[in-house]
């Protein structure tokens, strides 16, 4: 992709409305793993179609090792533990209310 063929995007169009982290209540729910669970699978839909993407052009040849240790950084800090420790968070969160 060159200059010329980039387009600019405005993210903030993506969202019917800007998050209101302030307006945040400290209002008590109570999930079952199930619940969590689907959360969990469906939280990174977009990032695992892009990441299958761009591996399929590395191996293609697409992509310099370098580009692809950046790309594989950026998922690893951006989609964080696993299961098992939203779990146990959940859990311990439970524990103390």
């Amino acid at each position: 992709m060159t200059d010329e063929t980039r387009t600019e995007v405005n993210l903030t169009e993506w969202f019917e409305d800007a998050p209101r982290l302030l307006e945040l209540t400290p209002q008590v729910y109570t999930v079952t793993e199930w619940q969590l669970w689907t959360v969990w699978q469906s939280r990174n839909k977009v990032l695992q179609a892009l990441m299958k993407t761009i591996r399929r052009l590395d191996e293609e040849g697409h992509i310099p090792d370098w580009e692809m240790r950046l790309y594989e950084e950026a998922w690893n800090a951006n989609v964080g533990g696993d299961f098992k420790f939203v779990l146990d968070w959940v859990r311990l969160l439970d524990e103390k209310i």
